[in-house]
């Protein structure tokens, strides 16, 4: 961005108020701004005599803490990527693969013929429409004697995963209703026993991917897709593992039920009082913000998973509804036929999606 010359007049820079020559960045860094980032940077502080001295203690502390939140987001995404990854871990980025639902992986004369794909594997590209289980198998071959404990981690597996190591179970998600779209954002961290491990040789993981094609699911993020597999000592993944799961599950549960909390107050003020109605609308808007995610906190869904993704589905116009009536009630504005025609389509699309079939969510 070039320097706006002329910009800030003379007095601004004489009193410190000038953050920087480029005015587009200017004017989030002035004013109180300074306080805020003190607060970021060092928490807070108080010299003890606030009637002389000027403290930070009366900030409040939101701002600092959506730069905080910032931050480990950033620093955590770049920690978690490839070229972030453990020297010592081997990334296996191909893999035959064959769709069946046998119990092992279907390279018999009756099975589909196997074919090599690259890992990520997104079935929209790969098998579309496919609604059945896909196999995925991999070799890896790894030092005579390993000194640490073996594990595989997988990034992302949606939605339920079976593992076998040279022929025998490793680990199992249960059935895909069982499962359901809660662990499409869990990391799965599979040791594997030293007993299994061929030293020296050729070992082979068959994976078995459980999913539902894009097309019956309300969400990119809940269609079936198997991230790049790595493998490697058990202490370097765990702390990968147990990072990401902070990142994509610990921290969206705080937010959601900070959500829910909040919303639920602003609708009982909203509710009550009617001449503040904009505060109901805005409560209504938060909750169904947070539960929208509310399949973080359910490993098992009560119901089957495509009823779920249908009510997932019917929040959307919910959401959309309390959002327009909260600007318009806020800005002192109202407008019968939008008073009308907001709840008809709130209730029109859940028709429509019901009458449209689960495949075309």
């Amino acid at each position: 961005l070039p320097a706006n010359p002329g910009y800030p007049l003379a007095a601004a820079r004489e009193q410190g108020w000038q953050f920087t020559p480029l005015r587009a960045l200017d004017i989030w860094g002035r004013w109180d701004s300074g306080w805020f980032m003190s607060i970021a940077l060092g928490g807070y502080w108080d010299n003890r005599d606030i009637l002389k001295e000027y403290s930070n203690v009366a900030f409040f502390p939101l701002y600092p803490g959506l730069i905080r939140l910032l931050l480990l987001w950033t620093t955590a995404t770049a920690l978690l990527s490839p070229a972030h990854a453990s020297g010592g871990t081997l990334r296996l980025e191909q893999a035959l693969s064959a769709a069946g639902g046998e119990l092992a992986f279907p390279a018999g004369p009756a099975g589909a013929a196997p074919r090599l794909l690259r890992l990520p594997d997104d079935w929209a590209r790969s098998y579309p429409g496919q609604t059945g289980p896909v196999w995925y198998r991999v070799g890896f071959t790894l030092p005579a004697a390993p000194a640490d404990l073996q594990a595989l981690y997988v990034a992302h597996a949606c939605s339920a995963l079976a593992v076998q190591l040279n022929g025998q179970w490793l680990h199992d998600d249960g059935p895909q209703d069982t499962a359901g779209a809660a662990d499409c954002r869990h990391p799965r961290l599979i040791t594997l026993p030293p007993a299994l491990l061929r030293s020296g040789g050729v070992n082979v993981l068959d994976l078995k991917l459980t999913g539902r094609p894009l097309d019956a699911v309300a969400s990119r993020h809940r269609a079936a897709a198997l991230s790049v597999l790595e493998i490697g000592p058990r202490s370097q993944l765990q702390q990968r593992a147990a990072l990401q799961a902070m990142v994509q599950v610990t921290l969206p549960q705080a937010l959601g039920a900070t959500l829910l909390l909040m919303g639920s107050s602003m609708f009982v003020l909203g509710f009550f009082n009617r001449r503040e109605s904009h505060l109901a609308y805005f409560g209504v808007l938060v909750v169904a913000w947070a539960l929208l995610d509310l399949r973080l906190w359910l490993h098992a869904w009560p119901l089957p998973q495509q009823p779920v993704e249908l009510l997932l589905c019917a929040l959307l116009p919910l959401a959309t509804q309390a959002a327009v009536q909260f600007l318009l009630r806020y800005a002192g504005w109202r407008h019968r036929l939008i008073d009308r025609a907001l709840p008809l389509q709130t209730l029109l699309l859940p028709l429509v999606l019901v009458a449209a079939g689960s495949g075309r969510l």
